[in-house]
């Protein structure tokens, strides 16, 4: 992904559409751009071999769209992100899905568990993002409201006789996202809150004298 990157952004600076100055800002997002499209490319293939699209999309669509106002654990590499991904979604829509439909009491236990959670310790403050007080406050109150949004999606896919497949697979995406929380809270994944904030109001008094 580096190396493909890499080329794109060469290429922009050498037909003189970016700056030199540029590059590596541009490099960078490029990266991030070209991961995310091998991702969803790779599972939207396996989506189709599994004849599992929509339960594919509405699993994806809760998970990422929670997951991006929660954080969680973060691969130390793109291939071990890619991996771990990949792993997540098969274990899960695959494997899980099937027995779960058997069980719907389950899934409601999960998403007691993850309201639980998301309430308690979202957002995570990876070392990667070190989000300041005001941030962590912010995403806070974004990650319950999509909470409390998903739910009410869940509920009302249950009490209109939505096929089981469909709402399962969102409280799966929910629970999905929960577990990378707690992951990243159990291996201490995450800035020390009382260090950061120490930080900021040491460099704040400085500029302040």
């Amino acid at each position: 992904m580096k190396n493909v990157a890499g080329y794109l952004t060469k290429q922009l600076v050498k037909k003189k559409l970016i700056e030199l100055s540029q590059q590596e800002y541009y490099h960078y997002g490029l990266e991030l751009l070209v991961g995310k499209v091998v991702n969803f490319s790779a599972l939207l293939l396996l989506a189709v071999s599994m004849k599992m699209i929509v339960p594919s999309v509405w699993f994806l669509g809760f998970f990422l769209i929670l997951r991006g106002r929660t954080g969680g654990d973060h691969a130390s590499t793109e291939m071990r992100c890619f991996i771990g991904t990949i792993g997540i979604y098969v274990i899960t829509v695959r494997y899980v899905l099937p027995v779960l439909i058997e069980r719907k009491w389950i899934v409601f236990l999960c998403l007691g568990a993850v309201v639980f959670i998301i309430l308690k310790w979202a957002p995570v403050n990876h070392p990667n993002i070190a989000f300041s007080k005001e941030e962590v406050s912010q995403y806070k109150k974004r990650a319950r409201r999509v909470l409390n949004f998903e739910l009410i999606i869940i509920i009302i896919l249950w009490l209109f006789g939505v096929e089981a497949d469909i709402y399962i697979s969102t409280g799966l995406g929910m629970t999905a996202c929960a577990f990378l929380v707690v992951i990243a809270k159990i291996i201490g994944q995450e800035v020390k809150e009382n260090e950061k904030w120490k930080e900021e109001f040491v460099e704040g008094s400085k500029k302040g004298g």
